[in-house]
């Protein structure tokens, strides 16, 4: 029950202490052990400052319900590496959440002391992506590296004193370097009031505008469905998520409904009864769950669709069978024989290996780079040999046991609930709010001029600025930030209008801050930042 994925779109950060990373050298190894692990003394040190950093969010945590997975901060150590915190969240097509972070992670900083934090997501600094007009020149995709943090509530932008103007900067820094150069600096690293005003302007609102990104909504369910989501209300994404990108196993899982819907005597007994309930989730798992067409399984109760309840009932329905693929899909990783081949050398267990374990994906092509597939047809009996030997090579290895554990967690927890006495009479509330208005599904074509119409005035600032360099010294600049003499650019700037137009292709194209290209033209903008527009992406 492979749940098929475009990309995976996720965020990592990382959390350096100053009583570590600017202890010893890296290559001295002293905190960290052969296995990656962190000396004891730092263990400790890196605790108590995962709870001071957790206890200062934890407000604004509580009750926000994530896309795909939540913040967390863990202790890590390596081989050559410092002990620090680091995590890593998927958000899938809520880019909010990444955002939301971004605001959680610069408020840490903010408020505890000798901390300094890196960010980045699948496409890299998308801080510098945000603020790419405003960012210095000398600051390149390939010198990046360690030179974006957070620290004191502020970015810092890290580069070594001394540099001569114009001098070209040839790789990143280490951590320790720039930690040190941070710490010592006296403020010298901190970016510019541009910069630092264009991140703020993107987290503007925050903490406010995360629960504005919440969406609560009337569902009809069975008992079963409404029971977890009362204990555990964050499985709610899973549920989406699993329903999202179904595919052909899923939507046979859903068909049964042998674990949600099973009737008397099935897992969830004679509590099949439906209920309504209040499901929150984001506004983006509503968008996912209300635009796609999707046919009741016959054995789920369904009122006509002129009944006033046929919407919370649609709503439920999808995500009792978002729940219902969901575990399923990850109850197969707790057997043993999902790999076993028939007479013919098929695998009866190959579609079970999901296409979101990352770590059999990176295993795989690990494989296909070192020529272990011979070049074979893929499809035929040899390919299939070496794959199913590989898999069950996969399946031996650390990676497997942690993504597998952690596909369990969520149908443990599951069972656990179910186990536990409930009736339908545990979930009649004659008081049950009524759903939050869904209007702003229809009407964000104002927000996103709104967007475009700002971009278009950073641009025009932009060549404003451009114009007063070049009238000063008498050079002109590439679009690419270098300087050459008697170079000029002329080119009419884009207008809001054409943007708007253009924007569906645009949004498909690759873009980091080294530049964009629009769709219709030779025409380039030199880090161009509407990327990050926040729109609902809803597949039909």
């Amino acid at each position: 029950m492979a749940m098929a994925e475009d990309a995976v779109e996720s965020v990592h950060y990382a959390v350096y202490s100053d009583a570590i990373a600017t202890g010893a050298a890296p290559q001295e190894q002293e905190h960290a052990n052969l296995n990656g692990e962190v000396k004891e003394e730092e263990e400790e040190h890196l605790y108590e400052l995962r709870g001071a950093i957790l206890r200062e969010l934890q407000p604004l945590l509580e009750g926000y319900v994530w896309q795909q997975e939540g913040f967390n901060l863990e202790v890590v150590g390596g081989t050559g590496r410092k002990g620090h915190l680091a995590g890593s969240t998927r958000f899938g097509d809520n880019i909010e959440d990444e955002w939301f972070i971004v605001y959680l992670l610069r408020l840490a900083s903010q408020s505890v002391p000798g901390i300094s934090i890196t960010v980045r997501d699948t496409d890299g600094e998308f801080l510098l992506i945000e603020a790419a007009y405003v960012i210095p020149r000398w600051l390149k995709p390939e010198n990046s590296l360690n030179r974006v943090f957070l620290r004191d509530g502020w970015v810092h932008l890290v580069r070594r004193a001394g540099r001569r103007a114009g001098e070209k900067l040839l790789g990143g820094l280490t951590v320790e370097e720039a930690v040190g150069l941070m710490r010592d600096g006296g403020g010298a690293t901190r970016a510019s009031e541009e910069v630092q005003e264009a991140i703020a302007r993107r987290i503007k609102g925050y903490p406010a505008q995360a629960r504005l990104n919440m969406h609560r909504t009337r569902c009809v369910v069975p008992v079963s469905v409404a029971q977890v989501l009362k204990h555990e209300p964050q499985l709610v994404s899973l549920a989406v998520d699993a329903f999202y990108r179904r595919d052909v196993d899923a939507m046979k899982a859903a068909t049964r409904l042998k674990k949600f819907l099973p009737g008397q005597g099935g897992d969830a007994g004679s509590n099949s009864e439906m209920v309504e309930v209040l499901v929150t989730m984001s506004r983006a798992m509503y968008a996912q769950l209300h635009q796609q067409m999707f046919a009741a399984p016959r054995k789920y109760p369904m009122p006509a669709i002129a009944d006033s309840k046929y919407k919370p009932a649609e709503l439920g329905m999808k995500l009792t069978c978002g729940f219902e693929m969901m575990y399923w899909e990850r109850q197969r990783f707790e057997t043993d024989d999902l790999l076993m081949s028939d007479e013919g050398g098929n695998l009866r267990g190959l579609e079970q290996i999901p296409v979101g374990d990352l770590g059999w994906e990176v295993y795989r092509k690990s494989l296909e780079k070192n020529g272990y597939f011979q070049d074979l047809l893929e499809g035929s009996r040899e390919h299939k040999q070496l794959l199913q030997a590989a898999i069950l090579d996969y399946r031996r290895t650390g990676a497997f046991a942690a993504t597998s554990a952690a596909r369990q967690t969520p149908i443990k927890r599951v069972k656990e609930i179910l186990a536990l006495q409930h009736t339908a009479a545990d979930f009649r509330d004659s008081s049950l709010p009524e759903s939050d208005s869904d209007a702003w599904l229809y009407d964000g074509e104002g927000d996103l001029t709104s967007a475009i119409h700002e971009r278009q005035a950073e641009i025009d600032a932009h060549e404003t600025k451009r114009a007063m360099r070049q009238n000063a010294d008498g050079s002109a600049e590439r679009d690419n930030g270098d300087s050459k003499p008697g170079e000029t650019t002329d080119e009419p700037l884009y207008d809001p209008e054409e943007l708007v137009q253009g924007i569906q292709a645009f949004m498909s194209k690759i873009s980091s801050y080294e530049g964009a290209e629009l769709p219709g033209g030779e025409k380039s903008l030199a880090f161009v930042g509407v990327l990050s527009v926040p729109l609902v992406q809803v597949k039909g």
